[in-house]
């Protein structure tokens, strides 16, 4: 029995991590969770949940249909208050100003308590990735010493989704000193 004027039990999903740079067509996991104000997962009853992708804007905007697509059955949180699903984005952000996307995930809330969506880490969508190999850093290095002729030689490869190097496109490179404080 719910007295009058106690706040309701606070039930939301909550997602877990997905990748800042996700590749095109390349799917990934993504768990959602069903918990209480405390964290603790609710357990209970199988909910069938909304899974759709946003841009990452104030108010959110859906994104065109197509681009977020779900690899297997519909999602929905199990009996143990956990969901895991597979997803890949099929547009680059570059297509959309750079915009970056985030994945929106709620249940309808109808019948039952109200159970708060939940909203993933914005994430920009990439066909090729840039990678400084380990071995050209140096272990230390110091700007001020040595004058104007004081630099860092570094080795950049452009890489796709399995890592493989990318030698048939030229990518101009724009090189930023950001210092550790």
């Amino acid at each position: 029995m719910m007295i009058k004027g106690t706040p309701r039990p606070s039930i939301r999903l909550k997602l877990g991590e997905v990748p800042k740079y996700p590749f095109v067509n390349v799917p990934f996991d993504v768990a959602i969770h069903l918990v209480d104000e405390t964290g603790q997962l609710k357990c209970g009853d199988e909910i069938p949940l909304n899974v759709k992708l946003c841009f990452d804007e104030k108010p959110l905007r859906d994104c065109e249909e197509g681009l977020l697509v779900l690899d297997g059955p519909p999602p929905k949180i199990s009996k143990t208050g956990t969901a895991t699903i597979r997803v890949r984005l099929t547009a680059l952000s570059m297509r959309y100003e750079n915009k970056k996307f985030i994945i929106y995930a709620s249940i309808d809330n109808t019948s039952g308590p109200y159970v708060s969506p939940a909203v993933s880490e914005p994430m920009l969508c990439i066909r090729y990735r840039l990678k400084i190999l380990e071995d050209s850093i140096p272990d230390i290095w110091y700007k001020d010493e040595g004058g104007r002729d004081k630099c860092i030689d570094l080795t950049v490869q452009l890489q796709d989704q399995n890592q493989e190097l990318i030698v048939s496109r030229k990518v101009p490179l724009r090189v930023t000193l950001l210092y550790e404080s």
